[in-house]
């Protein structure tokens, strides 16, 4: 079986990958293990201003509206880069609040 990612499921990797990259670099890594919260904000804030919260909740929720493959390149993204910041637990809590959570 062949595997091949669309043209914006590339994009949108090459996008958080080169983010990490650039703004994650080694003293990004170092403030979030040195600090009370175990991220480093100026970083968690830029990624949440491309959106990677809500790569896979509705857009009627103010998701992107993507798929679950989509938020897996992300992931690996930000793996690749070492990545400092609760990816895993923002994206879960996003997608539960979307799922389950009302208007109020």
């Amino acid at each position: 079986m062949r595997f091949r990612l669309s043209d914006d499921q590339a994009d949108l990797q090459a996008a958080v990958r080169d983010y990490a990259l650039s703004k994650g670099e080694a003293g990004a890594r170092r403030r979030a293990f040195e600090s009370d919260t175990g991220f480093d904000a100026p970083f968690w804030t830029g990624l949440m201003a491309l959106g990677a919260a809500g790569i896979a909740c509705p857009e009627d929720a103010g998701g992107m509206g993507l798929g679950v493959m989509d938020l897996a390149l992300a992931a690996e993204a930000l793996g690749y880069a070492g990545a400092p910041g609760p990816f895993l637990g923002q994206v879960l809590a996003a997608l539960a609040v979307a799922r389950f959570g009302s208007s109020a």
